[in-house]
């Protein structure tokens, strides 16, 4: 009822959290959840030791204070975890049981709370990595993510076109692209995958749009040149 965990693997730039946000956002859009219902993203690259970590995320319990943690914060919603590969091997223990069994402890407590929440987790790491292999077979959904010039041309015309999209919402400007420079930006190959298509697009459209305030155009024409 609450959602199968999930974990998205795939190099950098495959936009793993992305693929996360459009999970969460189909459920939302399609009353699977309630709209409010809480979502979290955390990068666990942030955390440098173990016990702040599970502090933060089972929650704990001491002689004169009790805390809910994130699971508790997130019944009937969604975390995604980012790059646990970062997280420590005691870490990464709790989770599988927390996995496996359904039930979590807060850190000093033997009390056990039921997960209610959606885990999707995300890695840079192959499934069959030694460091993350053990709890990945807890995990009933595995994606992997291709590197974009994996995906086939049609794939990769989508995704320029999807950018460039965005972009001109995000400066409010008309575009108007050449077709020889989507055939030129789908012909490259892109080693940090979207995030290199998505900085090569900026860097086109920058040109671009200097050449427009020059001509004093409300559209921006993008060619080959630029």
């Amino acid at each position: 009822p609450f959602g199968l965990c999930t974990i998205i693997s795939g190099n950098t730039g495959t936009e793993k959290s992305s693929f996360a946000r459009g999970m969460i956002n189909y459920a939302l859009s399609n009353d699977l959840r309630a709209l409010h219902a809480p979502s979290t993203i955390v990068n666990c690259r942030n955390y440098n030791d173990a016990l702040s970590f599970e502090k933060y995320f089972f929650g704990f319990v001491s002689t004169d204070e009790r805390k809910r943690g994130l699971l508790s914060r997130s019944n009937n919603g969604f975390i995604v975890l980012e790059n646990i590969e970062y997280l420590y091997p005691s870490t990464l223990n709790l989770l599988m049981s927390m996995i496996s069994s359904g039930y979590y402890n807060f850190v000093n407590s033997l009390e056990k709370v039921k997960l209610k929440a959606m885990i999707i987790l995300t890695t840079d790491l192959s499934l069959n990595d030694e460091k993350i292999k053990n709890i990945t077979s807890y995990i009933p959904v595995k994606i992997t993510l291709q590197d974009i010039d994996s995906r086939g041309s049609y794939e990769k015309v989508e995704l320029i076109m999807d950018l460039f999209s965005k972009e001109a919402k995000a400066i409010r400007r008309n575009l108007k692209v050449a077709k020889d420079v989507i055939y030129w930006l789908s012909t490259n190959h892109y080693k940090m995958n979207i995030t290199e298509l998505q900085n090569d697009i900026r860097n086109t459209l920058s040109n671009a749009h200097l050449d427009a305030l020059n001509a004093k155009s409300t559209t921006i024409s993008v060619s080959l040149y630029h």
